[in-house]
């Protein structure tokens, strides 16, 4: 084993962590370790994002993995998906495509990822947990 030293304020912060989980500062530790690779290579504002879903509500949380991209812009990224595989894209439609899957991508990373915080909260999830909320 081997000791470190952790100065204040992330000490205090540590130990605040642990005891609203109800776990020793070690395991807090060990969790956030653990989500480092899966966050490194992210930007880190979106790094920032994800790692701040651990301390949302539940409701919230399952929100987020409700979460749809709006029917406008499925429906306009289809329409350019088409154009871009019959070879017809402009370079401005094609710029709107690569942003549109970008969202989606943020959309999707966001969804699994508060999905995985819940998991890791003991909540059972199921695919109909990522179905839209109106249906």
């Amino acid at each position: 084993m081997t000791d470190i030293v952790i100065h204040e304020p992330l000490a205090s912060r540590l130990q605040q962590i642990a005891q609203q989980e109800q776990r020793s500062i070690e395991a807090v530790l060990e969790t956030m370790l653990q989500r480092y690779p899966l966050l490194g290579n992210l930007p880190t504002q979106e790094q920032l994002e994800l790692e701040a879903f651990g301390y949302l509500s539940v409701p919230t949380l399952k929100s987020i993995v409700r979460e749809q991209m709006p029917m406008t812009l499925q429906s306009q990224m289809q329409v350019l998906m088409d154009k871009n595989s019959l070879g017809a894209i402009s370079a401005e439609e094609y710029e709107t495509l690569a942003q549109l899957v970008e969202q989606g991508q943020q959309l999707i990373l966001r969804k699994a990822w508060a999905a995985k915080v819940l998991m890791d909260r003991g909540i059972s999830i199921t695919t109909d947990d990522f179905a839209p909320e109106n249906e």
